[in-house]
This record gives structure tokens, C-alpha cells and sequence, in this order.
């Protein structure tokens, strides 16, 4: 019994299709082989040697069609597998795309982020510095009163010894003037020691007046200072309140800012899902527009911030010079003023010896007539015009109303022109108590040596209330 191989059947029926004739006969040997039974040759079959030749050629030829057949159906496959796989590259190349979209819409969003806060760390460092800035200016100007003040000080101190100096060179200028008169008088010792207390007691009435002028400019000069402190306080207050209406406004910038960005990032949502490209390209342009728009403005509230300090700077500038320029004036009217209380003081000396002198030579007895009349007697005799009678008329109505015994009951003021003490006036007379040409005979002489005119005397008294 001969075996056939397993897909022989198969392979006898794919003859029987193409080979009618020559497939009968294999189809029956290929039958009997299965059935056991061999079957050497058939009798329709005139030459089987080469029909077997030919069935195991075409059984070759089915061979080779199946492979190729199979070779198809792997090259089908793999087209598939390749097909597949480029299917699975587009979906990865797309998937990557779009990763790449999103990645690089989140980077232009943390961009965008991170730009704002550095704006706002920005604003944040800016609005630090204009704050130290206000700290410093606030210690600087602190600084500059109490220097100030300290040298407000020292010039009071400076002041005060300067006036004590006087006082020791006029104590000393006092003390030479009564030697002298004690050695030129020592045959009227009781007349010169007199006359010494006299002049002490109008030095000392000098120097009360003088320290009351002087607790009269000390007054002036605090009430000055408490004005200008009055005033540092209203333009610090006003540059407090304009630092906050910058500082809210600044805070409305930022908020406005804030809402635009909110506003810009859902137009760009809504523009990225229409369009991909165009808006990311729209967004760019956009973001660019906006940081330009960020740095104008910036930009302007840097200029502004500018401006302000620079009109900061120039107030501060302007209060120094006017400060100084107050000092100055301070100062050079302490320094005029000192010259003239010397040059009133060695005048009123010079007076008080003319007088003095006077005195000594003075034989004729007191004019007569009321004290008005003799007033413009005396006047005349110093050569001083009507018009300064007048002004010495009014300055005495207001003092005494010509009444030699006018007291008054609160300083103690006596006589027509109103001696302070009263006894001052005995360096003009013995009789200064009951005389008025002897009371007018000194006031002429103070008139003269502390103001020049009477009508000097006159202006000081209408612009003081005293003279």
C-alpha cells in the first residue's frame, strides 16, 4: 500500500479541475491509494508514465502557486502591518503635534504669567523704594530741624554771650567813667557817688530794656519757629496725601491691568479654538502689543513717578533755601541789630557826658512857661525843625500829657517823658523830680542819643508802643 501525502487529496482535485482527462486518473489512483488498493495503470490511460510526469509537474506547479500564494498573502500582511504602522506614526505624529500645541500654549501662558509677576514684583519693588525714599526724606527733614534747631541754639547761646560781653565791656566802660569822675571830683565825692548811683540805675533800667527787647525777639523768633514747623507738618500731610492718591491710583492701574490680561486671555482661548495657528500667531502679535502697551505705560508712570520726585526735590530745594535764607536774615538782623544797640549805647554815653557837661555849665535858671512852650524852645535850640516838634509833641501827649509828676502805677515811669526809673533823670538836675525843663532837657538827650530825631523816636513809638 503506498502512502500519499495528507494535502494529496487536495492537490488531486485541483488537477481534476485543470486536467479533465488526466485528472479522472488521478483522481482514481489517488481514491484506490486511499482505499489500499494499487493501481499500477489504467486502461484509458495509453501512456501513464507520462501522465504521472505531468501530475507531479502540475502537483509542483500547484506547489509553487501556493507559496507564491502565501508569499502574497504575507506581502498583504506585512502591507497591512506597514500600513498599520504608518496609520499609528500619523496618529503619533498628530498626538505629538498637538502635545506640542498645548505645551507650547502653556508656555506662552506661564510666559504671560511670569511677565506679570515680574511687572508686579516690579511695581512692588518700585513702590518699596518710593517708600523708603519718603522714609528718608521724612528723617532727612528731621534731621535738618534738629540741626536746625541746634544751631538756633547755638546762635541764642552765641547771642547771650555776646550780650553778657557787652555788658562786662559796658560795666567796664562804667567803671572807667566813674574813676575818671571820682578823680575829677574828688572834692564832691558825695555829689559823684550821687551821680554814679544815678548812672547805674539808668544802666541797669538800659539793660532791663534791653533784655525785655530781648524776650521780645526770643518770643518772636519761637512763634517764627513754631509757624515754620506749622507749616513742614501741612506739606508733609499734603505730600502724604499725595503719595496715597498715587499710591491708589497705581492700585487702579494694576486692577485695570489685571482685568485687560483676564480679558485678552479669553479672546485668545476663544481665538485658539477657531483657529489654531491664527491664534497663536494673533496671540503673539497681541502679547507683544500688550508688552509694548505695558512698557508704555510703565514707562509713563515711571515719568510721573519722575516728575513727582522732581517736584519733591524741588519743594525740599526751596524750603532749605527759604530756611537758610531765614537764617541768614536772622542772623544778619542779630548782627545789625547788635551793631546798633552799640552805636545807640556809645551815642546815649556821648549824651549822657554832652549832658552831664551841660549840666556843669548850665547856669541860667529853668525856662519859664508851660512845659509845651519850653519843649519847643528846646527844640529850636538844637537846631531840629518844627515838624520834629510836632513829633515829639505827639510822642509826650501820649506819654505824660506834659504833666511832669505823670506816674506810672504798673512800671513806675515818671515825669513828661516817662523815665524808667524815674531817677535816671538826675543826670540832667538835681531839680529832675519838679522841673519839666529838666525832665525835657533828658528826654531830648535819650531822644537824641537812641534815635537820632524826635521824630525817629516818634515812628518806633507808633510801630512798638514804646519808645
Amino acid at each position: 500500500m503506498n502512502v500519499t501525502p495528507e494535502n494529496a487529496p487536495q492537490r488531486g482535485l485541483n488537477v481534476v479541475r485543470r486536467h479533465p482527462v488526466a485528472g479522472a486518473a488521478v483522481a482514481v489512483t489517488t481514491l484506490a491509494s486511499v482505499a489500499g488498493v494499487t493501481v499500477s495503470t489504467l486502461p484509458s490511460d495509453p501512456q501513464p508514465e507520462n501522465t504521472a510526469a505531468a501530475l507531479n509537474h502540475e502537483v509542483k506547479a500547484d506547489d509553487r502557486e501556493e507559496r507564491a500564494s502565501r508569499s502574497d498573502a504575507q506581502a498583504a500582511e506585512r502591507a497591512a502591518k506597514k500600513a498599520a504602522r504608518e496609520a499609528a506614526a500619523e496618529r503619533a505624529e498628530k498626538a505629538r503635534r498637538e502635545a506640542a500645541r498645548k505645551a507650547e500654549a502653556r508656555a506662552a501662558a506661564e510666559r504671560e504669567a511670569a511677565e506679570q509677576a515680574a511687572q508686579e514684583r516690579a511695581e512692588a519693588k518700585k513702590a518699596a523704594e518710593l517708600r523708603a525714599q519718603r522714609k528718608a526724606a521724612e528723617k532727612a527733614a528731621e534731621k535738618k530741624a534738629a540741626q536746625q534747631a541746634a544751631a538756633e541754639r547755638a546762635a541764642e547761646r552765641e547771642a547771650a554771650e555776646q550780650a553778657a560781653q557787652e555788658r562786662a565791656e559796658r560795666k567796664a566802660a562804667e567803671k572807667a567813667a566813674q574813676e575818671r569822675a571820682e578823680r575829677k571830683a574828688a572834692a564832691k565825692k558825695a555829689a559823684a557817688a550821687k551821680a554814679a548811683a544815678e548812672r547805674k540805675a539808668a544802666e541797669q533800667a538800659a539793660q532791663e530794656r534791653a533784655e525785655r527787647k530781648a524776650a521780645e525777639k526770643a518770643a518772636q523768633e519761637r512763634a517764627e519757629r513754631k509757624a515754620a514747623a506749622k507749616k513742614a507738618a501741612a506739606a508733609k500731610a499734603a505730600a502724604e496725601r499725595k503719595a496715597a492718591e498715587q499710591a491708589a491710583q497705581e492700585r487702579a492701574e494694576r486692577k485695570a491691568a489685571e482685568k485687560a490680561a483676564q480679558e485678552r486671555a479669553e479672546r485668545k482661548a476663544a481665538e485658539k479654538a477657531a483657529q489654531e495657528r491664527a491664534a497663536r500667531k494673533a496671540a503673539a502679535e497681541k502679547a507683544a502689543a500688550e508688552r509694548r502697551a505695558a512698557e508704555k505705560a510703565a514707562q509713563e508712570r515711571a515719568e510721573r513717578e519722575a516728575q513727582r520726585q522732581r517736584e519733591y526735590a524741588e519743594h525740599e530745594r526751596r524750603a532749605r533755601e527759604a530756611a537758610e535764607e531765614r537764617k541768614r536774615e536772622a542772623a544778619e538782623e542779630r548782627k545789625r541789630e547788635a551793631a546798633e544797640e552799640r552805636k545807640r549805647e556809645a551815642e546815649r554815653e556821648r549824651a549822657r557826658e554832652r549832658e552831664r557837661e551841660r549840666a556843669k555849665e548850665r547856669p541860667a535858671p529853668a525856662p519859664k512857661g508851660d512845659a509845651r512852650s519850653i519843649g519847643r524852645a528846646m527844640v529850636a535850640a538844637r537846631g531840629w525843625s518844627s515838624a520834629e516838634f510836632q513829633c515829639l509833641d505827639n510822642l509826650f501827649t501820649r506819654e505824660s500829657r506834659w504833666t511832669w509828676n505823670a506816674t506810672n502805677p504798673s512800671s513806675g515811669a515818671y515825669g513828661i517823658p516817662q523815665a524808667l526809673p524815674g531817677h535816671k533823670m538826675a543826670s540832667a538836675g538835681a531839680d529832675w523830680r519838679t522841673n519839666p525843663a529838666t525832665q525835657i532837657e533828658w528826654g531830648l538827650g535819650y531822644i537824641s542819643g537812641r534815635y537820632g530825631t524826635p521824630c525817629g523816636a516818634w515812628a518806633h513809638s507808633e510801630a512798638h508802643n514804646w519808645y
